[in-house]
Parts: C-alpha cells; sequence; structure tokens
C-alpha cells in the first residue's frame, strides 16, 4: 500500500510545485510592472517634482491592475490551503479503512483456523476385511488428509470394469474360510507370501465395497455415473463425499469464500477511484492477503478445495481470478487427469519448482 500512496503523493507534489511556480511568477509579474511604470511617463519624468494627480493616477492603476493579480495569488493560496486539507482528510480516510480492512481480514483469517481446527468427524471403518462396530476419529486437517482416501476409493470403484458391490456382512464367514484355506480338498495351510497377497487383495475389496456402501453408490448409480464424462463424474463423487461430511466442513469453505470475497470487495471499492498506475499498485498489493489465505492452507486442503470449485460456480470464478490455486501442483489431485483443462488448470510439480 505504501508505494501506491507515494505514488499519489508524487503526482500531488508535482500539481503543487507547479501552483507555486505560477503564484511566483505572478508575484514577480506584478512587482515588475510597480517597478516599470513607476519608472516610467507619465508617472515619473525623472525631474524630482512630484505631481499629486499623476501619483494619484499611478496608484489607482496599480491597485487595478497590480491588486488584481495579488488577489489572484491570494485565491491560488486559499485554494491549495483548502486543497490540502482536503487531502488530509482523505488520506486520513483511507488510512482509517485500511486499518479496519487489516483487522477485519486477520480476525477473519483466526476465524478460519479455529474452523479448520473445529472439524471432527467419526467414521465406521473395517477391522481389517471385516466390520466389527469400529470408529475411527479425524480433527482439523487431518480430515483432508481422510478426505483424499474416500475420494480414492469412490473414484478407483469407477475405474473398474465390474460393479465391486456393497458391502455384505453375510460374507465374512465365507471370507474367513478363504483366507485360511481356499481350497476345500487341500488342508494344508497358506504359504505365507501367499497368503499376505490374498489378504490384502481382500482387504481393499471389502474397503471399497464398505465405502460404496457407505456412500450408497448402489450398481445403478455407479453404471450411470461411469458413463459421465470425467469431470462430470469429479463433480458428482466430491457430490457425495460433501452430502456425507457437509455438517463437519461445508462451513469450513463457506467462511473461506466469504474471506476471499471481503477482499475481493474492497478491491473493487477502491481501486475505482485511482489512476491506472497507482490502480496496478494497489491490485498487486491487495492480491498479496489472498496469498497469506492460501500460505495457511495445507496441500490436502487445497487439494479438496479443488474438487469443491466444481460444484460452486461462484467459488470457481474467485479461486479463478486470484489464481488461489497456482502452488496446488497436478501430482497432489486423486489422480493427475483431474487437471482439466480451463481457468483452473494446474501445473506440474516441476514446473513449479523451475518457478522457484
Amino acid at each position: 500500500m505504501f508505494k501506491i500512496y507515494s505514488f499519489t503523493i508524487m503526482g500531488k507534489k508535482r500539481l503543487n510545485g507547479f501552483s507555486n511556480k505560477i503564484v511566483w511568477g505572478i508575484a514577480i509579474l506584478g512587482v515588475g510592472i510597480i517597478i516599470f511604470f513607476l519608472a516610467s511617463s507619465p508617472f515619473n519624468d525623472w525631474s524630482g517634482v512630484r505631481n499629486a494627480e499623476l501619483f494619484g493616477q499611478y496608484g489607482d492603476f496599480i491597485g487595478g491592475v497590480v491588486g488584481t493579480l495579488f488577489a489572484l495569488i491570494g485565491f491560488i493560496l486559499l485554494y491549495q490551503t483548502l486543497r490540502a486539507q482536503q487531502e488530509a482528510l482523505d488520506t486520513q480516510k483511507k488510512d482509517s479503512e485500511k486499518q479496519s480492512f487489516e483487522n477485519t481480514f486477520f480476525n477473519l483469517l483466526d476465524a478460519q483456523q479455529n474452523i479448520t481446527n473445529q472439524i471432527k468427524v467419526t467414521v465406521p471403518v473395517l477391522t481389517r476385511y471385516k466390520y466389527e462396530g469400529e470408529t475411527r476419529e479425524y480433527e482439523g486437517r487431518a480430515f483432508f488428509q481422510f478426505a483424499k482416501e474416500e475420494l480414492t476409493k469412490l473414484f478407483n470403484a469407477l475405474l473398474r470394469n465390474d460393479y465391486p458391490g456393497l458391502y455384505d456382512i453375510r460374507m465374512e464367514r465365507v471370507d474367513d474360510a478363504n483366507v485360511d484355506n481356499p481350497d476345500p480338498w487341500d488342508m494344508g495351510p497358506f504359504p505365507e507370501e501367499e497368503y499376505e497377497r490374498r489378504m490384502n487383495e481382500l482387504i481393499k475389496e471389502r474397503r471399497m465395497q464398505f465405502a460404496l456402501s457407505y456412500y450408497n453408490l448402489h450398481g445403478k448409480r455407479w453404471r450411470l455415473l461411469k458413463d459421465c464424462n470425467p469431470q462430470k463424474q469429479v463433480q458428482i463423487v466430491f457430490y457425495l463425499f460433501f452430502q456425507k461430511y457437509h455438517y463437519a466442513f461445508g462451513h469450513y469453505f463457506r467462511h473461506l469464500y466469504n474471506i476471499i470475497k471481503f477482499v475481493h470487495q474492497y478491491q473493487d471499492t477502491h481501486k475505482q477511484t485511482l489512476m491506472p498506475e497507482a490502480r496496478r499498485l494497489f491490485i498487486k498489493e491487495t492480491n498479496r492477503y489472498v496469498q497469506f489465505i492460501q500460505a495457511q492452507m495445507s496441500s490436502y486442503e487445497l487439494m479438496l478445495l479443488y474438487y469443491n470449485a466444481f460444484c460452486f460456480k461462484r467459488s470457481y470464478e474467485l479461486l479463478v481470478r486470484y489464481n488461489f490455486l497456482e502452488n496446488l501442483p497436478e501430482e497432489d489431485l486423486v489422480y493427475t487427469w483431474h487437471n482439466f483443462e480451463g481457468p483452473l488448470h494446474l501445473h506440474k510439480r516441476a514446473d513449479l519448482v523451475k518457478g522457484i
């Protein structure tokens, strides 16, 4: 902000310097007129004898001409004084508005951090490949890492050629038997490596099915979703997640949107009154406030914000306007092919490193 005001002050100084030159020019002109006519006929014939009538006419002439010039000087000085007072009031008003803006902004930033820390969800989880009523809590920023894991399960289900099916508790006995010995004619135990391989595959499969059941992504929905274009899939999958946990993090994104909007409105209101160069500097300075917001967010938060933007148009527009996700590499998404062409297109991590 200092650069903007410095630019404005320099312009005002140049204007005041020009006015001062006019005042001095008029003053010198007035004094020159007095001296010139005082030394010229008929007011002065250099005889040393004073003519009262001519001297009176000289006084009237000086009062009419030079007096008018000096009155003009007085008017210019009065105008400069009034303008200086108005500028002082305007500067005081701008400083007050800026101070008020910054106080509100940093209070909102603190509130956003409190909202982040207060996020808390309790979710059912499988014990290996079985559901035994176990739950797990995710708080604060850990929730956003959990969000990526959940989205990964749903997107992985869409990559399959066949529908994985919903989780069925009745399958547990079958699973137990298959894990212990898949071949009823072979009573020998599994080799350790084969056992681990089968166990990992089973756990992965059941967790995917459990996720589909939890988000109610049954076969018909899965087939409809699989037929959608990739961007539509991203929107719907995120919406399924949002619908499940909106009570925990919906206000997080609403508050974040309003912080960015607050900066945007402040910028739009004040840039209209500035000259082009000062406006450019003002926009550059106020954009830094948006960078402060981004700097306090983790990679997982930025990742979830990216997916959130595809469901909320106004949020998408503000993120594009301020290049809010400039430091989010496409590798931090669930899949890099989610980095769609368009205004919100992300860079590769290697490109971001080169730009440092």
